[in-house]
Order: C-alpha cells, then sequence, then structure tokens
C-alpha cells in the first residue's frame, strides 16, 4: 500500500487523534491537514478523506457540505473549533446555491 492510499491517511488520522486523546493533548488541525508534518496531500484528496471519516462515525467536529448541483463532489470541512465562521461559510454556501440557480 503506498503511503498516500485513503486506507494509510485514514489510519494516520485516527492514531494521531487517539495518541491526543491518550496523553491529553489538545489537537490541532494544521497537525494533520493536508499540508502537515502527517503526511502532504492535494487538498481536495484530503477533504474526501476527512468527508469519509465523518460519514462512518469515525470523527466528529466536521461539518460537511456536499454540492449535489454539479458531477463532481466538493466538500467545505470547517473545524469544530473555528464554529464562529460558520454564519459566513453557510452565506457563501447559499451565494453558490443561488448562482447555480440562475444558469
Amino acid at each position: 500500500m503506498a503511503s498516500n492510499d485513503m486506507q494509510v491517511l485514514m489510519y494516520k488520522i485516527l492514531k494521531y487523534l487517539y495518541e491526543c486523546m491518550k496523553l491529553d493533548k489538545e489537537t490541532k488541525l494544521e497537525d494533520f491537514s493536508y499540508s502537515s508534518k502527517l503526511f502532504d496531500v492535494p487538498k481536495n484528496y484530503w477533504l474526501e478523506v476527512i468527508s469519509t471519516l465523518v460519514a462512518h462515525g469515525y470523527i466528529k467536529g466536521f461539518k460537511v457540505y456536499e454540492n449535489k448541483y454539479k458531477d463532481y463532489k466538493e466538500a467545505f470541512i470547517k473545524n469544530a473549533a473555528e464554529q464562529y465562521k460558520d454564519r459566513i461559510a453557510d452565506k457563501v454556501y447559499q451565494a453558490m446555491i443561488n448562482c447555480l440557480q440562475v444558469k
């Protein structure tokens, strides 16, 4: 298995979160983000990995928005610690939907 296979990335993320929990250490998004010390992968690929972990209930604290108006899946994921940005993200998402409906 290659070091950037989806299952390997999922394992690395879950292991990081588990180790932080065991050591009572605060997790930081930048420690397991797409360009971090754990791995360096394309952002869209990382978003798909996080989306899959959320969908299967392995991790919480993220919101996943899927754009179902296009043929491709576009996920906007935010860390729960950044919830103060929710209102802005919701407005941007609504603006995107409005733009797609106009066409």
